[in-house]
């Protein structure tokens, strides 16, 4: 899961840089993998299980209305 860097257009992880912000209800995600047809199940639950994680790691509970 990404996050903006401030004072840029720049992403980058949210373990990495914790002081980047996101936008209320956006989750912008990186699949560092070709995205085909046999892979998409598994990107999507890898994704719900990010998204999973990371409202528990962030110990909020947010209405989720984009996922990019």
């Amino acid at each position: 899961m990404l996050r903006r860097l401030p004072g840029t257009t720049v992403y980058r992880s949210i373990l990495q840089y914790p002081e980047a912000y996101t936008y209320d209800g956006m989750v912008v995600a990186r699949v560092d993998a070709p995205i085909y047809f046999a892979n998409t199940s598994y990107i999507k639950f890898s994704l719900l299980l990010g998204i999973k994680f990371l409202l528990s790691f962030l110990n909020v509970l947010m209405h989720l209305t984009y996922l990019i």
